[in-house]
């Protein structure tokens, strides 16, 4: 079992990861937004009806991906973008999946033990919610 101090650093640690992971995600939304916004009106009708789907959004930012990442190759901003539209992109196909039975499955028979009714009093006067790692110093 952690220490409440080694809990808070955890977690510390997993509210970071997740605001970037969260960053990116939106900045990918709104780079495929403006891709959209560019390529949808040169298509054929056909092709603007599936690039508004969530499998059309997912090729068109796979496909620009690829460009940015086979014609800038050591381009860091270039292969963050790509990245970052992957993600957006591949998040919302995972969206018309259903997950939520996939969930259930996969936690059917998980039983979690039960909580203790009382707690011991705990010390947060020495708490270290920097997030950095006290070993490495």
């Amino acid at each position: 079992m952690l220490t409440v101090r080694q809990t808070a650093n955890v977690m510390v640690g997993a509210n970071k990861e997740a605001v970037a992971l969260a960053a990116q995600i939106t900045g990918g939304n709104i780079l495929n937004d403006r891709l959209a916004k560019m390529v949808i009106p040169q298509l054929p009708m056909g092709a603007k009806v599936f690039i508004n789907t969530a499998p059309g959004k997912a090729l068109l930012a796979n496909a620009f991906a690829a460009g940015l990442v086979h014609f800038l190759p050591t381009n860091d901003k270039a292969a963050m973008a790509s990245g970052m539209m992957v993600q957006a992109a591949m998040l919302e196909l995972a969206g018309t999946f259903n997950i939520e039975e996939m969930v259930d499955e996969f936690l059917d028979g998980v039983t979690l033990p039960a909580m203790p009714t009382k707690a011991a009093p705990v010390d947060l006067t020495d708490l270290d919610l920097t997030g950095e790692d006290e070993t490495q110093a």
